[in-house]
């Protein structure tokens, strides 16, 4: 394995606790990455405002992807790249669920839309840390989509995600980021894209680069880096697209995945050989 150059970190069970908290020792993680001469950033299918905290927290200088990678922004908020969903998507998607208890969300770069406030609404906002545009009819809205994402109760979801994926077509990315939403983006646009993007913009080779996550929308990222690490609470299919599986998100899985995988042993690991913990 190459030495690592820059560590790319899933936000939501991976760098924060089920509390929703970066702890100290994780903070002190990344710095000792930079001490190292080893960058840090965060791909996430928040949103670029939902991540403006952990650039304060952590005193991120690198770009940040959001939105699965549709979005690559400076820390100061300025827009690098962008990836924009063809209207007709969200067109096709809004008369799939139309007869289902099933919301659609609309992410721009900048500004979070939804038709109307519910408890998932409440939520989101209460983890994001800002507020949506209230837009009765969504339509107004989609030509502006860097993301969508199908809202409801995980049983809906789930029986509504074949259907709802069909109607996206080939020309999106579509991934169940929790049980209670499902990302769309276009299909140039996600994790694993993220890492290409980020590689490309720091001129760092994806064999370089280190990436830790646990959902799904991980595995496109652990495919395109050269190193991965799957959080221990990951279920079995992401624990096993990983070179090694660190603890859980409330054991400090992060930090220990710097401290052990990164920081003290990078020479050891060999990214042909299977899950360690």
């Amino acid at each position: 394995m190459l030495p690592i150059s820059l560590v790319i970190s899933d936000v939501d069970a991976t760098l924060i606790t089920p509390e929703h908290i970066v702890t100290e020792r994780a903070v002190r993680a990344v710095r000792a990455l930079r001490e190292h001469g080893i960058l840090f950033t965060i791909a996430s299918s928040r949103p670029p405002r939902g991540l403006h905290a952990f650039v304060e927290k952590l005193a991120l200088s690198e770009p940040l992807a959001a939105f699965n990678g549709a979005v690559i922004q400076r820390p100061d908020g300025e827009t690098i790249i962008k990836h924009l969903l063809p209207r007709e998507v969200g067109e096709r998607v809004l008369n799939v669920i139309a007869d289902l208890d099933l919301d659609l969300w609309v992410y721009c770069d900048h500004e979070w839309h939804v038709p109307r406030r519910t408890p998932f609404v409440d939520r989101e906002e209460n983890t994001s840390g800002f507020s949506p545009v209230i837009q009765p009819d969504i339509r107004e809205v989609l030509d502006r989509a860097a993301k969508l994402v199908v809202v409801g109760e995980p049983a809906l979801i789930a029986e509504a995600e074949p259907i709802i994926l069909e109607a996206g077509g080939d020309e999106v990315s579509s991934t169940k980021s929790k049980p209670r939403f499902i990302d769309i983006t276009t299909g140039d646009a996600h994790k694993g894209t993220a890492v290409t993007q980020l590689s490309s913009l720091l001129n760092i080779s994806t064999e370089r680069i280190a990436v830790i996550g646990d959902g799904p929308n991980d595995i496109l990222m652990f495919e395109r880096a050269g190193f991965s690490i799957a959080m221990g609470q990951a279920d079995d299919v992401v624990r096993r697209a990983a070179n090694v599986v660190a603890a859980s998100n409330s054991e400090e899985g992060f930090a220990r995945a710097m401290e052990d995988y990164v920081l003290n042993a990078g020479a050891e690991l060999s990214t042909g050989g299977g899950n360690r913990r």
